[in-house]
């Protein structure tokens, strides 16, 4: 009776899990295929998976734009690049003061970082504005790196990551004449590869698709990131050929999809790792 019942409830938590995952990936197959159908097919009812009369045209009308969809692409991959390297040294570094450093008013002012991830984005656009305006970042690239390096959530998971690590570690480090700064670079940082991964992943991803931040601060449209210029495009071609739009957007998501699949690993484990002490 026993073995009945953990079969029947394996059946049900596998097809509650599989439910999910048709509703989470149906959104994506649609893009792809839609971006190699017509107008017409697009729009049928009952919508269609396998494209009947699949078409390229509509990538060739990308194409024609890759003289700015180029631009747009490296200037995503420069600030996101940019994003994730300085974020990953300033969280982590900020992330070992508090987990392994005393000082006067630590748990204070940690507990006001904590307080920054309790605050939208669009509470701070103005004073971040400002400030923007103040450094001579308008109209910059630098502006969305600027906004982008410190992460209050980077800082917390990191943190935590480093509590786990034995104390022993830094009396060891020590003892080799380690300072504080040589541990951090040659012990501490090398044992949590995988929740740097994580955060690589989370952080490039959410900078690849920051749309609200690029239409505040870029206007310039040499300086545009890909989503600000898909909204452009989308205007220019939405109402002709919505495919279009389509295909534009699966073209853009090729690098956060290369990036996913090249660190899907990490990912998992980091994940895994982040659980040992929150």
């Amino acid at each position: 009776m026993n073995m009945v019942k953990k079969i029947v409830r394996r059946f049900f938590f596998a097809a509650f899990l599989t439910a999910g995952a048709v509703i989470m990936i149906y959104p994506f197959i649609w893009m792809i295929s839609a971006s190699f159908k017509g107008v017409a097919e697009m729009y049928r009812i009952p919508p269609t998976i396998i494209p009947r009369e699949p078409t390229l045209d509509n990538y060739k009308v990308v194409f024609e734009q890759i003289s700015v969809l180029a631009g747009m692409y490296k200037n995503s991959l420069v600030i996101c690049s940019a994003i994730t390297v300085l974020q990953l040294l300033v969280t982590s570094l900020a992330a070992f003061v508090f987990a392994k450093m005393d000082f006067p008013g630590k748990n204070f002012l940690f507990i006001l970082f904590m307080a920054a991830m309790m605050i939208p984005g669009q509470l701070t656009i103005i004073p971040n504005y400002y400030i923007i305006k103040l450094l001579g970042l308008m109209n910059k690239r630098g502006s969305l790196i600027a906004l982008g390096t410190f992460s209050a959530f980077a800082v917390f998971l990191f943190r935590q990551s480093f509590l786990s690590l034995p104390s022993e570690l830094n009396d060891a480090a020590k003892i080799d004449g380690c300072g504080y700064f040589r541990s951090y670079a040659r012990i501490h940082l090398p044992l949590i590869k995988s929740v740097l991964a994580v955060n690589a992943i989370l952080t490039f991803n959410g900078a690849w698709g920051d749309y609200f931040n690029a239409l505040i601060f870029l206007k310039r449209i040499e300086n545009m990131t890909l989503p600000l210029g898909l909204s452009m495009l989308q205007g220019m071609y939405s109402t002709q050929s919505p495919p279009v739009t389509v295909a534009t957007m699966t073209v853009a998501l090729i690098p956060v999809l290369l990036v996913f699949l090249v660190g899907r690993k990490k990912l998992i484990a980091g994940v895994a790792t982040t659980g040992i002490k929150m």
